[in-house]
């Protein structure tokens, strides 16, 4: 009797988590298509923030493809965590390169010990705007946009009822190790998720100068751990709307290790538990399919073999389901963006080998990552940790003054691939 109840409830269990997975997956990716950049005579002013502490692989591609934009009205601002660190240096060059009044370059002048350096960085860049700024867009290190970048984010904002936009960010593996590869999986099936519960990307967003006037809105930065998620916060808070733009998506080409990949994931969704509005129901689906896993070990361990190889079936449906979405996403934005060579990495035989043990892997790692999130106090990052209580940043102690990315492995591929991303 108790199999038959663990065989059914893993009947329900994993066909709920396949109808969520296919009810998401399908309207994010019939959202793809080429964004439709108009050529307006008047555009506002921008400034795109950079925020810098440490090396992120790609950082040369990232500051020149952000001084390569075709919006004709912008200027770039690199803040970065002090002269010593490593970072300087390229940011330096790119100011020699192409000019002080395209890239504004700056040291972190904002100190303070109850928000992360990445938003005392971008405060210090806020606080000192220019005149006339009217779009505020924020960029990470690790991406490196294409040229419409910057006048797809503005022209989301033609929409007068939107507060901010926000990109897709996309990992597009060059290698097929697992943690790699369970990163790419994880952050497909995430796009849907922040398309679903209006998460932004800080990474690729812009933001009305008018709302990060706000005092209140500056006062949620100096005391919050992550840029999107306390912009989300906010703009739910004050009523105000943003969107995620279905058209612009950035590839990231770089690679990770496991505990690389842990410590991004367990980051990822801290930042949403801390700030989010909708951390419930991203917790209680983490918490779903985490129990399906472990009805599937009891019934292994019980002996309940019937109930696990119902179990196990459900869970082989479920992850064809998922292959075949994630499959349909990678091929769906290969076509819609063939010049990007970037996403044009050949499926090889060890990609197709890997594709079962990555999901898996993932299947694993989110939910753990999520309840790990749910519980920490403290978290490192970039050579800071941070010690968290109540939600909020309560101190932060340097444990490696310049904490650095370590660099891919970069194959021929990969560099060709960042070239034409």
């Amino acid at each position: 009797m108790i199999m038959t109840i663990v065989g059914l409830m893993t009947v329900l269990v994993f066909g709920g988590l396949t109808a969520i997975a296919v009810w998401q997956v399908l309207p994010a990716l019939w959202r793809v298509r080429r964004a439709d950049v108009r050529r307006a005579i008047d555009t506002p002013r921008a400034q795109v923030i950079l925020s810098l502490k440490g090396l992120d692989p790609f950082l040369e591609r990232c500051l020149d493809r952000l001084a390569s934009q075709d919006y004709p009205n912008y200027q770039v601002t690199v803040v970065v965590d002090s002269q010593e660190d490593p970072a300087w240096d390229q940011a330096l060059a790119a100011q020699r390169s192409f000019g002080s009044s395209l890239i504004d370059l700056k040291v972190r002048t904002h100190r303070s010990q109850h928000c992360t350096r990445k938003l005392s960085n971008l405060l210090t860049a806020i606080e000192s705007l220019p005149a006339g700024i009217e779009i505020i867009a924020l960029c990470d290190g690790d991406a490196v946009v294409h040229e419409s970048w910057l006048s797809e984010l503005v022209g989301g904002l033609e929409d007068n009822e939107l507060a901010a936009v926000g990109a897709n960010r996309w990992y597009a593996p060059t290698t097929f190790d697992l943690a790699t590869l369970s990163r790419h999986y994880w952050n497909a099936l995430a796009v849907p998720n922040t398309h679903q519960h209006a998460i932004l990307w800080a990474g690729s967003l812009a933001i009305r100068r008018s709302i990060v006037d706000e005092p209140d809105f500056r006062a949620a930065f100096a005391r919050g751990f992550a840029d999107d998620t306390v912009i989300a916060r906010y703009l739910h808070d004050t009523g105000r709307k943003s969107r995620l733009l279905g058209g612009t998506y950035v590839v990231n080409s770089e690679t990770t290790s496991i505990a690389g990949y842990w410590n991004f994931l367990v980051r990822q969704m801290l930042c949403v538990r801390i700030h989010h509005p909708r951390w419930t129901p991203i917790f209680i689906h983490s918490l779903v399919l985490a129990f399906s896993t472990a009805l599937l070990a009891a019934a292994a361990v019980s002996g309940g073999w019937t109930a696990f190889a119902i179990g196990l079936t459900c869970e082989v449906l479920y992850g064809l389901v998922l292959i075949c979405l994630l499959s349909l996403y990678d091929l769906k934005l290969r076509r819609t963006y063939s010049e990007r060579q970037s996403l044009q990495v050949p499926v090889s035989r060890r990609r197709v080998l890997m594709t079962v043990p990555a999901l898996l892997f993932t299947s694993v790692v989110y939910p753990a990552a999520t309840i790990t999130a749910a519980w920490t106090r403290k978290h490192v990052w970039r050579g800071v940790e941070y010690h968290l209580e109540r939600g909020r940043v309560i101190t932060a102690i340097d444990l490696d003054e310049h904490a650095a990315i370590p660099a891919p492995v970069e194959s021929a591929i990969t560099t060709a691939a960042s070239d034409a991303a």
